[in-house]
């Protein structure tokens, strides 16, 4: 009850065991399934194609891609012909209404899509007659410089996503620093349970790390076992666990994945995660990355985790 404990069973966690896992985590804060929208970098987003407003005028601000029919049409079309990811056998999956790939929305008719998450309603008084659908791009971190497609989850494969959507013509340039994916990914609402030591809130006994945490990559998975694990060995010492600052890539993810507000999909490590530093655009990543680098070694220094 008491011991020091880290869960780590990946995204293919057994049946048995996620059935243990719901004996102290409520059903709702366990996913079975991932459904993941492209991620764009705001400095690569058109934002003379469109403007900042919520429907109705109510909740937070969206920048709002606008499109004609015709700007519509051709992306409708090159959606429907595009290539799909093949689906596995152990990742069938029968897909919620509010939660369908963007293209099989655009499979039940061409206007599907405008009566959904493309739909111009609430914004009317915003936009111009020959606007005909839209599309929402919200901020993922607080500074605003990682923006996702709102409603455009989807299994293309990431070569037709990148082709698709730059269709969109706020997105003709586009960085995609993540695409989209559906498949089988089990994982925690970790910005409802975890802190962002990996500590479980009410059993801080128990540690989560690796990919049911909610990050993605083989990268952001090790690290986050590493973190688990020193933290686990400075609680054996009597120490209080530890958390890499935020200007880190570790420390920006575990802040995202334990604070997101709203639902949490998985997340990569991306330099959106990472707090602003006023710098030229060209050099800004470069920067945000030396910055990353020297905070980590003073944090690996002051905390003695090699000694």
């Amino acid at each position: 009850e008491n011991e020091l404990n880290i869960v780590a069973t990946g995204p293919l966690t057994s049946e048995k065991f996620s059935k243990y896992l719901k004996s102290f985590i409520e059903d709702e804060y366990l996913y079975f399934y991932d459904a993941i929208a492209p991620i764009v970098e705001a400095s690569s987003v058109d934002f003379s194609k469109g403007f900042w407003g919520s429907r109705y005028d109510k909740g937070d601000d969206y920048f709002n891609c606008t499109m004609t029919k015709e700007e519509y049409d051709l992306f409708y079309n090159e959606l429907l012909k595009a290539e799909k990811v093949p689906t596995k056998d152990f990742e069938r999956i029968v897909h919620f209404e509010g939660c369908l790939p963007i293209e099989e929305i655009a499979q039940r008719g061409y206007e599907t899509l405008v009566f959904g998450p493309m739909s111009p309603k609430g914004l009317k008084h915003h936009i111009s007659k020959d606007v005909y659908a839209i599309v929402q791009l919200r901020k993922e971190t607080k500074e605003g410089e990682a923006l996702s497609l709102v409603g455009f989850q989807t299994k293309l494969t990431y070569k037709e996503q990148v082709r698709v959507f730059r269709l969109i013509p706020c997105l003709r340039n586009a960085v995609f620093s993540r695409l989209g994916s559906m498949h089988r990914n089990t994982f925690l609402q970790s910005n409802k349970l975890l802190k962002p030591t990996l500590e479980l809130r009410k059993k801080p006994n128990i540690l989560f790390a690796g990919q049911i945490t909610g990050v993605e990559g083989y990268s952001a998975s090790a690290a986050t076992g590493i973190i688990a694990g020193i933290n686990v060995w400075l609680k054996l010492k009597g120490k209080d666990p530890v958390i890499p600052p935020k200007t880190t890539m570790l420390g920006a993810l575990l802040d995202y994945i334990s604070s997101k507000e709203g639902e949490l999909q998985p997340m990569n490590p991306v330099f959106g995660l990472l707090p602003e530093i006023e710098a030229p655009k060209k050099y800004k990543k470069l920067l945000k990355a030396y910055r990353a680098l020297f905070d980590m070694a003073r944090f690996i220094e002051e905390n003695a985790i090699l000694s």
